[in-house]
């Protein structure tokens, strides 16, 4: 289906979940990873952010299986002196669809040197990706994850923050090539390509996207229901008059498709685009909001 490569601790942490999935082919890139494990390249450690860019190893051999036409996902955590080396890494993948999901660290518990790397890595990223050299930037924040899923114990914190982000994005691949029962969809607009995903909320339809997104413009929405409800009238009527409320409320443009399942729940995903550079004030914001 795709390959995903993994930058740094971070990006490595969450490639290798997605190695669960027989769809991905699995690249990582970081230092002192397992030299006997399949498809990672351990970079020479370097003392600063530019000396990562500046000796980033030639990494052609390293990406000669991945087809030009296969899609890409590049995961990268904010932060990291290794971040440096992003744009030279990217430049050496051959793709036809190159997407970056960029891990958002809680900007209020990580140091100044941190907080400047990540803040320089996020803005060139969105810049790169809002300019179409990228096909798309999805944002995760770590706060909004854990917000989505619930309280999350000390223990396998950042593991069951993965989780959550892979399994979502993996389903959403698996309806996005999957044919529908019912659609609606229609292609994201050319130049919004700032985005986030989500969980909604089966009980209570409430969206929980990974990342509080500004000037949202469009949303997509991957519904998978079981056979009861797919053979239920009212539901489909109630569903379609939630997708054009939503769209006169909110003001964005609404698509969506319906897949059956076998599960015994409803569930549903959401994907949202917008075409702005998004600051950290509406992070900011979200944070506040939580702590009120």
């Amino acid at each position: 289906m795709a390959v995903v490569i993994g930058l740094g601790d971070a990006g490595c942490n969450i490639a290798q979940r997605f190695g669960e999935y027989s769809e991905y082919s699995v690249y990582r890139i970081d230092v002192d990873l397992p030299k006997s494990a399949a498809n990672v390249y351990n970079m020479e450690e370097q003392p600063t952010s530019e000396a990562y860019e500046k000796n980033c190893p030639d990494l052609k051999a390293f990406f000669k299986k991945i087809k030009k036409q296969e899609q890409v996902f590049f995961i990268i955590g904010g932060g990291g002196k290794i971040c440096g080396a992003a744009l030279q890494v990217l430049q050496q993948i051959q793709r036809s669809s190159l997407n970056i999901i960029y891990i958002k660290p809680d900007i209020n518990l990580i140091g100044a040197k941190k907080y400047l790397l990540d803040r320089i890595a996020y803005n060139v990223l969105q810049q790169y990706s809002r300019s179409g050299v990228f096909d798309r930037m999805y944002i995760v924040s770590n706060p909004s994850v854990e917000e989505s899923i619930g309280d999350v114990p000390v223990k396998g914190y950042y593991g069951k923050l993965n989780e959550a982000v892979v399994s979502t994005l993996h389903m959403i691949n698996v309806f996005k090539n999957s044919k529908p029962d019912f659609e609606n969809l229609s292609d994201p607009e050319n130049h919004t390509r700032i985005s986030s995903y989500g969980m909604i909320d089966s009980e209570t339809g409430e969206e929980k996207l990974f990342f509080p997104l500004d000037n949202i413009i469009e949303k997509v929405y991957y519904i998978g229901i079981n056979k009861e409800s797919m053979e239920d009238a009212q539901f489909f009527r109630k569903l379609k008059e939630n997708m054009r409320k939503k769209a006169e409320e909110e003001g964005v443009k609404i698509s969506y498709s319906i897949y059956e399942t076998k599960y015994d729940e409803n569930y549903a995903y959401v994907v949202a685009h917008s075409d702005k550079i998004q600051s950290e004030n509406n992070l900011k914001k979200s944070l506040t909001s939580e702590v009120e």
